[in-house]
């Protein structure tokens, strides 16, 4: 029968000893002195040498906000934006490569036919009316009165007709328009357009709200076909104008 193991005082005191240790520790951690080490590395002030690469910027002029209560705003002040890349040029909406940065440019330039609104659905915007018939074969885009183009031209239903086929035409846009079989002015009312289709669709007027149902001046655009260097000064109806483009520089823009 083995006899009952015995602990040997040395141990025993070790571990006094260890104990009472960490009830210092414990205790000097509410110490908020000038011995509490700050973890947290300091934002390095280094760059790399990828940061030389110049950010492409938007400049845009405009009225600055209200920001104290009973100040009247004024008009002027600057907004200066970088983007993330400089994603489109030429700038004609049926040619476009339009990315996020590229939408965050040319939204100020140009206005769609329709937008989408917080219900889910679309509604017109430069279009005054979107409207099908019975079986969503034959839809009519009636233009918003007393809108021009920043260069004077009329905004109508040869403009609307003017632009939807030309992004018929486009390599990507005409792939969101493959539907339309015919556009063209109706004969009534000068200030629509009729749009004929090979199919039933009823969710055209969600791909007028995009790049497709974008509106450039039909002047500026006829202007473009024979002139490469005006395919990168865009005219629209938008709240700002062109006002000057260097690509990978800046992109700067006047109030409208």
């Amino acid at each position: 029968m083995n006899a009952p193991s015995r602990r040997k005082p040395g141990r025993l005191l070790a571990a006094l000893v260890i104990s009472a240790g960490l009830i210092g520790v414990a205790c000097g951690s509410d110490d908020t002195g000038s011995k509490t080490t700050d973890a947290t590395s300091p934002a390095s002030e280094t760059t790399g040498p990828g940061t030389e690469e110049t950010t492409p910027v938007v400049e845009t002029t405009a009225a600055p906000p209200t920001t104290a209560a009973g100040e009247v705003p004024v008009p002027g002040g600057k907004v200066v934006m970088a983007i993330e890349a400089d994603t489109s040029s030429p700038w004609r909406p049926s040619e476009m490569v339009c990315a996020i940065a590229c939408y965050q440019v040319i939204r100020n330039i140009y206005d769609s036919l329709a937008m989408p609104n917080g219900a889910g659905s679309w509604s017109p915007y430069l279009a005054s009316a979107i409207t099908p018939n019975d079986d969503f074969t034959v839809w009519s885009i009636t233009a918003r009165d007393g809108v021009t183009f920043h260069d004077g031209t009329p905004f109508d239903g040869a403009a609307i007709v003017e632009n939807l086929a030309r992004a018929k035409e486009g390599i990507l846009t005409g792939n969101a328009l493959r539907p339309v079989e015919t556009i063209e002015v109706d004969a009534a009312d000068p200030m629509t357009a009729v749009v004929t289709m090979n199919t039933s669709w009823a969710a055209f007027p969600f791909t007028l709200a995009g790049q497709a149902g974008m509106q450039a001046s039909p002047t500026w655009l006829a202007a473009s076909d024979t002139d490469d260097t005006l395919k990168s000064q865009p005219v629209g109806t938008g709240p700002f104008v062109y006002a000057d483009y260097r690509p990978g520089e800046v992109f700067s823009m006047t109030k409208n």
